[in-house]
């Protein structure tokens, strides 16, 4: 079933290329929206501006392991 699928869309394209190639149509590379096109896909910038808070992150534990432990010095230290 996907090969005969595969097969028809190979067979449009094949045939549209042909067109194209036939009457010398080539596609627009026009950078020109629609205004109503623009205004439902593009998103403008706020008027006011939002305040975003960035967190400071803390080390959970030290450098020399890959987790927290309870009977090292420094990760006790580090997460007091």
């Amino acid at each position: 079933m996907f090969n005969m699928f595969k097969t028809i869309v190979s067979v449009k394209t094949h045939f549209r290329n042909f067109i194209s190639a036939l009457f010398f149509i080539k596609r627009c590379k026009c950078d020109d929206v629609d205004e109503h096109v623009e205004f439902y896909t593009e998103v403008p910038e706020p008027e006011v501006p939002v305040h975003e808070e960035i967190k400071s992150i803390k080390p959970m534990h030290c450098g020399s392991h890959l987790r927290y432990r309870r009977s090292c010095p420094a990760c006790a230290a580090t997460r007091g």
